[in-house]
């Protein structure tokens, strides 16, 4: 059994799909298996991959376009790693990235982070108020998580669209407290977060983010991990749709925020989208003039 199993689900993303691979052949810890997911991509993706398929530690399969979260869960079910680790298809990792998480782990460890980095700061596992009293990050190859773990909370929820690893990560500490299973760090920025200034993809996200939150309202509505954030979750959507011009929607969940949650923040909130010129100083995004 190989002791870790990444997966790196990729769409359309031919060119910086053979930087992330490259990544995890540099590693100077060996026992891993990788697999790439193709979501159905229509660019030349299968074409660039195949050479590296020569290494029989790598394997490529593809699906029909389904999303992220569908391709990271395919991914692990077609591998056997005792630990598992996710990249996305542009990212970056220095090459102790498995060696650390491997110096790290032992018989009870459900969890493993390590440090990151995001516009050249570097930025450590940290204590999430209302989720864990233990350190931890959440982001995308900055985890590896049991593989017993992952089956146990059945993955990534595959009808969220954003927050996908905040969410999925919260449950899983949650069970690795239940279980006692111990959660564990490095503050080794191992990974490189690509941040991405695009404004007509910042717009798309937003609206996924908008649709996620306020299914993530519903999910924790009444109980669970991140029940502590329903309002907050609600407030989120509001903005995020907002901030992609649909007012009448943001009405709507603003409203619903103060029927579920009657305040003077709320009742304040509400009044400020009613302002047109306070509500687009406050929640829309400006983005640079191009030359």
């Amino acid at each position: 059994m190989r002791d870790f199993s990444v997966i790196i689900p990729t769409y359309n993303n031919a060119v910086t799909v053979i930087r992330s691979i490259n990544c995890v052949i540099k590693q100077t810890f060996t026992n891993w298996e990788l697999v790439i997911v193709d979501d159905g991509s229509t660019d030349d993706t299968e074409k660039q991959i195949a050479p590296f398929l020569e290494d029989e530690r790598i394997k490529y399969v593809k699906q029909k376009n389904q999303g992220v979260t569908v391709a990271r869960n395919h991914g692990v079910s077609v591998t056997t790693g005792e630990f598992i680790c996710f990249l996305d298809s542009d990212d970056q990792v220095s090459e102790k990235w498995l060696k650390d998480f491997y110096d790290v782990k032992d018989a009870d460890t459900g969890y493993i982070s390590c440090g990151y980095i995001i516009r050249g700061e570097k930025l450590f596992p940290r204590i999430k108020k209302n989720i864990s009293d233990a350190k931890y990050s959440s982001l995308a190859g900055t985890f590896s998580i049991r593989r017993d773990v992952f089956n146990q909370i059945d993955g990534y929820d595959i009808l969220l669209s954003q927050s996908t690893n905040w969410e999925m990560t919260a449950r899983a500490v949650e069970y690795c407290k239940k279980q006692n299973l111990s959660i564990d760090y490095t503050n080794n920025c191992n990974f490189e977060y690509n941040v991405h200034n695009d404004p007509v993809r910042k717009k798309a996200r937003d609206r996924q983010r908008a649709e996620a939150t306020l299914y993530l309202h519903n999910k924790y509505k009444d109980s669970g991990v991140l029940h502590f954030r329903k309002n907050g979750f609600l407030k989120s959507s509001a903005i995020n749709y907002v901030r992609v011009g649909e007012i009448k929607k943001s009405r709507e969940v603003f409203h619903k925020l103060l029927k579920e949650d009657f305040s003077l923040k709320n009742v304040a909130n509400l009044i400020a989208f009613e302002i047109p010129f306070v509500r687009r100083k406050l929640w829309v995004r400006k983005f640079p003039n191009k030359e």
